[in-house]
């Protein structure tokens, strides 16, 4: 359960996000010492996995976002466009670069992000997934798939595991049907993220 400060932190947060351009969430989001402290150690994490290349700017960004969309989504059970739309621009930036550097659509990252595109985008038709999982899923697998497109996979694999598992307990503990699925999300690509070395 969240402390009272940290309520009301979100709270302004949330109530200041609303009348603020989604391009000011990075200024809007308040991160905590914790939270900055989490997204320097998985900064560093991230370079020393897979160095300097494509996905590093995007990768950066979301090492820094994780621990507040973690934390925002367990108290609030959503993902704030303020930080998962800026991390998915610069991916797809990494994406053009990617394709600018080697002279050519780097094909396979393309396609596997149209599939998990796709995949994720199913999932929410049907029920089982809300628009900010489906919009972080996305931002996640461009960003893995300009590391290695298999990290998409696996990070996949890790999510939905951890989260099945996860929601098993849950629903056994309190017969809740629903679990906020964005912290295996990030689970998942940080997993991935440190296999594909």
């Amino acid at each position: 359960m969240p402390a009272p400060e940290t309520d009301r932190r979100l709270a302004s947060a949330h109530s200041t996000s609303q009348s603020h351009p989604w391009s000011l969430g990075w200024r809007v989001w308040l991160w905590e010492r914790t939270d900055l402290a989490v997204g320097a150690a998985l900064a560093v994490l991230l370079v020393v996995a897979v160095g300097i290349g494509p996905a590093t700017v995007s990768g950066l960004a979301l090492a820094v976002a994780t621990p507040v969309l973690w934390r925002v989504d367990v108290a609030e059970r959503r993902l704030p466009n303020a930080l998962v739309l800026p991390i998915g621009c610069l991916a797809l930036g990494g994406l053009v670069a990617l394709g600018v550097g080697e002279g050519a659509w780097p094909v396979a990252p393309i396609a596997t992000v149209v599939v998990a595109a796709l995949f994720f985008g199913i999932l929410s038709v049907g029920g089982g997934m809300g628009m900010g999982d489906v919009k972080l899923a996305i931002a996640v697998a461009t960003v893995l798939a300009l590391v290695r497109v298999d990290a998409v996979i696996v990070a996949a694999l890790v999510a939905f595991g951890a989260g099945g598992v996860a929601a098993l307990v849950v629903h056994v503990r309190s017969r809740q049907r629903s679990i906020p699925f964005g912290p295996f999300l990030l689970v998942g690509f940080w997993t991935a993220l440190v296999l594909s070395r």
